[in-house]
């Protein structure tokens, strides 16, 4: 360096100068997407008070799936006794109640129901008891706190029992001569288990005397069939992986007490339990892997050669540069591989996850294979619509079925009452704390629990009953 003092003054002052006096200010942070508690709320209000939009009219049939996929997000809310009143919900209790048959079950809708032309020997496969009905009824009495007495539970039980195939599948409905029809896919298995847990909870042994139990060995054998190589579940042997297949078969295995945990105590038993999935960490790679960044349905095509990266590009033009990723702040899950984000599979994928949690296998379960703020940031930002509710994926208008699933995975997500120490969600939305297990609140799932089967029928439950019958031509 010249030892001339011009020189090195003129040197050292334009170091200085190019150095910056203070640290470069740090870019904002993206703005935190807001849960619209509000609009939700109104949303579900006007679901349940008001016409459903012209779209619902092939749905009619199913009733009773609609009315679930209605009361328990007001119920997740904390809303369904504010926009309700106790006369309002005793009348959808006696609505539901419409739709149990003599034999037990309940029908799919009132629009199915013949009356008092019914006869079950002649004309019942027309007028038939629905495995997903009878589930959705029970656990929206639940929601709406009946005493269950006019619930006809041996009637279900034995009912749920015929159910079932020889291969340990459920199936839909009874046809003809008692023939199972309808799929066989985990859907019903995982409604004939929440069922009959419901039945069966609670107080009072007498109208259990006698009825047999389901072949809870027949439904994990039929499970363990419909494994795939990659760690998913189908809806039967050699299908592909899905992720709706896969909650229900992870649900009801969680509700059979069938999961492969450490609460399968075999010192105490000459029997072990029969159990699945056969691979806990392959099932929660599977489902870990549904995770994805993909929204929209169109991506680019590549048509042209020079579309193609090239191999001579920088790592930072390839977005490879590791120092500063480019992590979308958003990232759904999907039900199967190659698809894009939907709302639904954030509720069924992240339910199986929570259910895997307390596997022996597990590795230490399966909490924070999936990042649960990018999930909560797909709800939020891209699938929540601004008139409250949620779309299947990103810019659809709200359904009932995904604004219901949708509004579940955000209360699993820990998206609870921050001011009373509930959960450790941001926003403190209030919701209430879910079941994964039931797809319902913990609170509506304990109800039950304290279900008092013995205690006879209120006079005024009966009298509520008659007048709804009368009214309703039933």
């Amino acid at each position: 360096m010249s030892t001339d003092p011009d020189v090195s003054t003129a040197f050292s002052a334009n170091r200085t100068a190019a150095l910056p006096l203070h640290p470069p200010p740090t870019p904002p942070a993206p703005p935190h997407p807001e849960f619209q508690r509000s609009r939700h709320v109104s949303y579900w209000k006007r679901c349940l008070k008001t016409f459903l939009p012209a779209p619902y009219t092939p749905m009619d049939s199913t009733r009773l799936m609609l009315s679930f996929f209605v009361l328990s997000p007001l119920d997740l809310l904390g809303e369904l006794v504010n926009v309700t009143t106790p006369a309002e919900r005793a009348n959808y209790a006696n609505w539901i109640y419409a739709c149990q048959l003599p034999s037990g079950g309940f029908r799919a809708s009132p629009s199915m129901s013949l009356g008092a032309r019914r006869e079950e020997d002649k004309n019942g496969m027309w007028d038939p008891a629905h495995v997903p009905a009878t589930y959705f009824a029970l656990a929206s009495l639940c929601i709406l706190k009946d005493d269950f007495k006019r619930v006809k539970r041996k009637e279900c039980l034995r009912w749920l029992k015929k159910m079932q195939r020889d291969d340990g599948s459920f199936g839909q409905t009874l046809g003809a001569d008692g023939a199972i029809e309808g799929g066989r896919d985990m859907r019903f298995g995982y409604c004939v288990m929440c069922s009959r847990w419901i039945l069966r909870a609670g107080k009072g042994e007498k109208d259990l005397v006698g009825v047999e139990d389901i072949d809870i060995d027949g439904l994990v054998r039929c499970i363990r069939a419909s494994e795939t190589y990659d760690g998913g579940i189908s809806d039967e042997p050699f299908h592909e992986a899905h992720a709706g297949f896969t909650y229900c078969a992870i649900a009801a295995l969680s509700i059979a007490g069938r999961l492969p945990d450490s609460s399968n105590d075999t010192s105490t038993t000459t029997k072990q339990l029969l159990t699945a999935p056969s691979n806990v960490p392959l099932t929660l790679h599977w489902l870990a892997s549904r995770q994805t960044t993909s929204v929209f349905e169109e991506e680019p095509l590549i048509t042209k050669p020079w579309d193609f990266p090239s191999a001579n590009r920088t790592e930072s033009e390839l977005g490879l540069d590791h120092n500063e990723p480019d992590v979308p702040p958003a990232a759904g899950f999907n039900g199967r591989a190659n698809k894009v984000s939907d709302t639904c599979y954030a509720f069924w994928v992240g339910a199986s996850m929570s259910l895997l949690e307390q596997c022996a296998g597990a590795g230490g379960g399966g909490r924070g294979l999936a990042d649960s703020q990018r999930a909560r940031t797909y709800l939020v930002d891209k699938s929540q619509h601004l008139v409250g509710g949620f779309g299947k994926v990103a810019g659809d208008p709200p359904d009932v079925y995904h604004s219901s699933l949708g509004l579940a995975a955000l209360a699993m997500l820990g998206e609870r009452n921050a001011a009373t120490g509930e959960g450790s969600g941001d926003g403190g939305e209030g919701l209430k704390t879910l079941d994964p297990g039931f797809c319902m609140s913990v609170e509506a799932r304990g109800w039950a629990e304290g279900v008092d089967w013995d205690m006879e029928e209120s006079e005024e439950s009966k009298a509520d009953e008659y007048a709804y019958m009368r009214i309703s031509g039933g």
